[in-house]
């Protein structure tokens, strides 16, 4: 599968990086590994999705609205997406407004900048929170 879910602050912050050629059938055994860790978190959780190595994806908005339910997710608190790419980040973002309740629409950062994810992570973290190198090395299993 072209993910990898890290946590990359415990409790507080999960990792997805993708690449590759993303289908249908990994999208929705991501969303359910993200799922679980959300089940799991003692509180609600930041998700950061690293697209930069993602080379195609299915961009059909119906599907990807019912796959994301992620969104949705009680336990999901900010959603940051790693993208310099403009249909991706249009997607991520359409998708994230369709699938969000009401009250977290506005939860969403789209950069290409890993630091603009860290400088706004930092002001809701505890603050004895200890930043790891970021991104994470997460290898691409090509």
């Amino acid at each position: 599968m072209p993910s990898k879910t890290t946590l990359y602050i415990p409790d507080h912050v999960a990792y997805t990086k993708i690449w590759g050629v993303f289908t249908a059938a990994e999208m929705t055994a991501t969303n359910q590994e993200v799922i679980a860790i959300l089940d799991q978190a003692p509180q609600p959780m930041q998700l950061i999705v690293d697209f930069r190595e993602m080379t195609d994806f299915p961009k059909k908005l119906t599907y990807l609205s019912s796959t994301f339910t992620v969104f949705s997710h009680p336990k999901h608190d900010w959603q940051f997406v790693l993208s310099s790419d403009r249909v991706i980040n249009f997607v991520s973002q359409l998708t994230f407004q369709v699938v969000a309740p009401s009250h977290r629409k506005n939860r969403m950062l789209v950069t290409s900048n890993p630091q603009e994810i860290l400088d706004v992570l930092v002001k809701f973290l505890p603050r004895d929170t200890v930043f790891p190198p970021f991104p994470p090395e997460v290898a691409s299993q090509n």
